[in-house]
C-alpha cells in the first residue's frame, strides 16, 4: 500500500518542472526507485509470501519489519515535502533519501533473519526465497555506500546533490532484478528438483545480484563510471539466463493463461528492449517499467494465493497499463496523450481493485510446496 501511495504521488510529480531547484524530477526517480520498487519486490511480497514458502507464523523481528515501514513512510513524507521548501528541497530529499536507507537496512535485516530463521525448519528453499536473499543481501552493500554519498554531498565534500542522485537508477537495479527475477520463476511455478536447473537459475541470481552490487561498490569507492560492459555481464546476461531457466523449468506443467502471467510477459519484453536499446535513458525506462510489472505480477500472485478476490477491473489494469507503457516508451507508435490517459484510467481500475482486495474477507494465505 505504501508503494502504490509513492507510485501515485510520484506520478503527480513526475508532471512537475524540470528544475532541480523545485527538486521534481529527483523526487520522481528517487520515489519511484525507493519507494516504490524495492518496498514492492522486497518488502511487501516478503512479507507477504516468504511465510508460507519458509513454513513460518510471520516474519522475524517484527517490531524491526514495522519500524522499517514507518521509516519508509518518514522518508516518503520528508521527499514530498520538498515542494513545498523553496530553496530546502534538496535538503529535504537527501534527508528523505536518508531515512529510506535506514529503512531498506532494517529490511534487508529482517529478510536475512526471517529467512535463516525458517531455514532452521528444514524447508527447501525455492527460487522466490533465494530471490528475496540475494536482494537482501545487496541491499546491505549498497545502502551504506549510498548513505555515505548523501553525507557527502550533504556537507559539502563531494559533488551536489544531482550528481548523487543520477546514480542512484543502477544499484537500485541491481537490488530489484533478482526478485524480480524471482517472481517470475515463481509466477512460473518452476519445479528445482533438478540439480542442474537449480544451479543455473541460484547462480544467475546471485550474479546480478550480490556480484553486481559489489561491483559496483568498487567503482564508487575509486570514482570510476559503470561501463556497458558490466551491464550485459552482471545484468543482462544473468537475467536472460534465469528468466530461460525458469522457462525450461516450467515448459510441461504450464497449462493455462493467467493474470500474474501477463504481468510477467510484460516484464520479459520489457527487460529484453531495454537492453537492446542503446540510449542509457531508454534502458533505464525499460527497466523501470520492467520492475514496476515484476511487482504487480507479484502482487497478483499472493492476490491469487490468498484467495482474496480482485474484482473485474484486474484485467482491464494490465491491458491499460500496457497500453500507457508503450506510450510512453514509444511515442510514435502511440501518441503521448494516449499514454497519459491509459495511464490515468489504469490507476482508476487499481485504486477500487486493491480497496476491494485488502477489505475484503482475508483468507489464509495456502502454503506452497518448495518445490515449486
Amino acid at each position: 500500500m505504501l508503494a502504490i501511495v509513492a507510485g501515485l504521488a510520484g506520478a503527480g510529480i513526475g508532471g512537475q518542472g524540470t528544475e532541480l531547484g523545485s527538486s521534481a524530477i529527483a523526487r520522481h526517480g528517487v520515489m519511484m526507485t525507493f519507494f516504490v520498487i524495492i518496498p514492492s519486490l522486497l518488502g511487501g511480497l516478503g512479507n507477504g509470501l516468504l511465510p508460507s514458502r519458509l513454513r513460518t507464523d510471520g516474519m522475524a523481528l517484527r517490531g524491526l519489519n514495522v519500524a522499517g515501514l514507518l521509516l519508509f513512510a518518514l522518508g516518503l513524507l520528508a521527499i514530498l515535502g520538498a515542494g513545498f521548501a523553496g530553496a530546502q528541497a534538496s535538503a529535504l530529499v537527501a534527508a528523505g533519501l536518508g531515512v529510506g536507507c535506514v529503512a531498506m537496512i532494517s529490511l534487508a535485516i529482517v529478510l536475512i533473519a526471517s529467512i535463516l530463521d525458517g531455514r532452521r525448519s528444514g524447508v527447501a528453499m525455492d527460487t522466490l526465497t533465494w530471490s528475496q536473499l540475494f536482494g537482501a543481501s545487496a541491499l546491505i552493500a549498497v545502502v551504506p555506500l549510498v548513505g555515505a554519498a548523501l553525507t557527502r554531498a550533504a556537507f559539502g565534500t563531494s559533488g551536489p546533490l544531482a550528481s548523487v542522485l543520477s546514480a542512484m537508477p543502477l544499484p537500485a537495479a541491481t537490488i530489484a532484478l533478482a526478485p524480480a527475477c524471482g517472481i517470475v520463476a515463481d509466477v512460473l511455478e518452476v519445479d528445482l528438483t533438478g540439480k542442474r536447473l537449480r544451479i543455473c537459475l541460484v547462480s544467475a541470481l546471485g550474479i546480478m545480484s550480490i556480484g553486481a552490487a559489489v561491483v559496483w561498490d568498487r567503482l564508487m569507492v575509486v570514482h570510476m563510471d559503470w561501463p556497458a560492459s558490466l551491464t550485459v555481464a552482471l545484468q543482462a546476461i544473468p537475467a536472460v539466463v534465469a528468466v530461460g531457466a525458469a522457462l525450461v523449468g516450467s515448459w510441461r506443467h504450464l497449462k493455462h493463461a493467467s493474470l500474474p502471467l501477463a504481468w510477467i510477459c510484460g516484464v520479459v519484453v520489457l527487460l529484453s528492449a531495454g537492453w537492446l536499446v542503446g540510449n542509457a535513458d531508454a534502458r533505464h525506462s525499460a527497466m523501470a517499467f520492467g520492475l514496476i510489472f515484476a511487482a504487480f505480477a507479484g502482487l497478483y500472485r499472493w492476490l491469487g494465493l490468498s484467495g482474496r478476490d480482485v474484482g473485474p477491473m484486474a484485467w482491464p489494469h494490465c491491458v491499460l497499463t500496457a497500453v500507457g507503457t508503450v506510450a510512453t516508451l514509444m511515442p510514435t507508435i502511440l501518441p503521448e496523450p494516449i499514454g497519459g490517459a491509459a495511464m490515468s484510467a489504469a490507476l482508476v481500475c487499481l485504486v477500487p481493485m486493491v480497496l476491494r482486495a485488502f477489505t475484503g474477507p482475508a483468507p489464509e494465505l495456502a502454503h506452497v510446496g518448495a518445490a515449486s
